[in-house]
């Protein structure tokens, strides 16, 4: 399930990233979009597809009560969220699973249409394509364990742009079946050929909540 991360201190904005809902009590997004000092977003709201509309009844909202893990280098951010039950309709991938060079992917988020363009208010999905990590290396992208992935264009879908970061990648096989194998992280760019990063989950929750001294919930 994605959803938008919403400020409940003025002025009650919609947090920068999306996030996404991956077991009951517990969502994940990209590191980079939470402030630790002062825990941001402290709601989410299930569901959200046009972030022009105000944070209303007509979302179903929880509350964000605590950071469960914080990582920068993995970019990755796990946080506590009272009463989430709702799972993403899609298969997760499986630890073990590959993802290998080549494969198609769909991600998701509130971007903009270009990388000196505003953000954009609706849901929107974009292509990628996984790459060699030696691409994203030569580029100077601290990739880590994270995936080195390349835009490419796609009829009536949007860049993977600013404001995608924090949302679901999806691995599409030939069939048109889809997993969810990841999280948007960071790139150069916006157009095709432009080459950014992704999460790999289930890998990097395992690794984070291993670290734990505590269970997270």
């Amino acid at each position: 399930m994605i959803a938008a991360g919403h400020d409940d201190d003025p002025p009650y904005k919609w947090a920068s990233c999306p996030v996404l809902v991956l077991e009951e009590g517990l969502v994940a997004t990209a590191a980079h979009c939470v402030r630790q000092g002062k825990l941001s977003p402290t709601v989410i709201a299930e569901g959200v597809s046009d972030l022009c509309k105000p944070l209303s009844g007509e979302y179903h909202t929880f509350t964000v009560s605590h950071l469960v893990v914080w990582d920068p280098l993995a970019d990755l951010a796990l946080l506590g969220a009272e009463d989430v039950s709702h799972y993403v309709d899609v298969r997760f991938i499986q630890e073990g699973d590959s993802v290998v060079p080549g494969t198609v992917l769909q991600a998701w988020g509130y971007g903009a249409a270009s990388s000196d363009g505003p953000r954009q208010c609706e849901l929107a999905h974009g292509r990628q394509v996984v790459v060699d990590s030696q691409r994203c290396t030569a580029a100077g992208i601290t990739l880590g364990d994270k995936l080195c992935v390349e835009n490419r264009d796609e009829a009536g879908a949007s860049k993977v742009c600013t404001g995608f970061s924090g949302g679901p990648v999806l691995a599409i096989d030939p069939s048109g079946d889809r997993r969810m194998i990841g999280l948007t992280s960071s790139g150069i760019g916006c157009d095709a050929g432009a080459l950014g990063t992704v999460i790999p989950y289930p890998d990097a929750v395992n690794v984070a909540l291993a670290g734990l001294s505590q269970p997270p919930i």
